[in-house]
């Protein structure tokens, strides 16, 4: 994603919250309409399932594939080496059921993230980094789906108390922001420049740029992260 990132933990957690209480707003509001609408096709229905009220489903099964399992998995080696002439832990009937369904799901997972990189980046530059970067995120996805636990409960909570609480804009650092909005712009600049110079030099004049009437100069220079949300979606 090319988006700025938050300038500290505590907007991050906020960010994702509110992402999270939007999805999970968006869910509860239509989901009665999703499942009995009829201006709808089936295969539309399917897609918008699993695009909203199946995410949730999707995440139990990956905490149990990526999290649960393991742990059974650990505790069932640790508790079998160490055994001296007990009885040893058997898998058996559904847990061993379950354990091969874990394990279906985490290798199509890995397979399917690899095989995305191999078709779609091996002919770019970028397909080492691109590689190395999926790799690492496989690694740390229990922490990230723990994290998206985490942040669908508070939600949930939110949402049934009716404590969503007011939209708020994302602080991020504004060095890097101007810093980014300069590196998007030069290129845009440069080639209007290289067409009509005299144009590109009337274009960028102070007195080129119009202001809402009774604005100041700094009101117009406003950053639109800083404003409230009624200024940046005003009609």
């Amino acid at each position: 994603s090319g988006e700025l990132a938050p300038v500290s933990v505590q907007a991050f957690w906020k960010q994702r919250l509110r992402w999270a209480m939007g999805w999970d707003q968006v869910t509860l509001m239509h989901f009665d309409n999703i499942r009995k609408g009829e201006n709808i096709s089936c295969l539309a229905r399917m897609g918008i399932m699993y695009l909203l009220p199946l995410r949730w489903v999707i995440l139990a099964i990956m905490l149990v594939s990526t999290v649960v399992q393991p742990i059974v998995l650990a505790v069932y080696d640790v508790h079998n080496f160490f055994l001296d002439g007990g009885e040893r832990l058997q898998m058996t009937g559904p847990i061993q059921t379950t354990m091969w369904i874990g394990l279906g799901v985490l290798f199509g997972t890995v397979s399917v993230a690899l095989g995305s990189v191999i078709a779609y980046e091996r002919r770019d530059n970028r397909f080492l980094r691109q590689f190395v970067m999926v790799i690492t995120f496989l690694v740390i996805a229990p922490g990230y789906l723990l994290l998206q636990l985490v942040l669908v409960s508070v939600s949930l909570h939110r949402i049934r108390s009716n404590k969503v609480g007011d939209w708020v804009v994302t602080q991020r650092t504004t060095a890097v922001s101007r810093e980014a909005a300069s590196d998007a712009v030069k290129p845009a600049a440069e080639a209007v420049g290289k067409a009509s110079p005299a144009a590109a030099e009337d274009e960028c004049t102070p007195s080129s740029v119009s202001e809402k009437p009774g604005a100041t100069s700094s009101e117009s220079a406003t950053p639109m992260e800083s404003r409230e949300p009624s200024e940046v979606f005003s009609v």
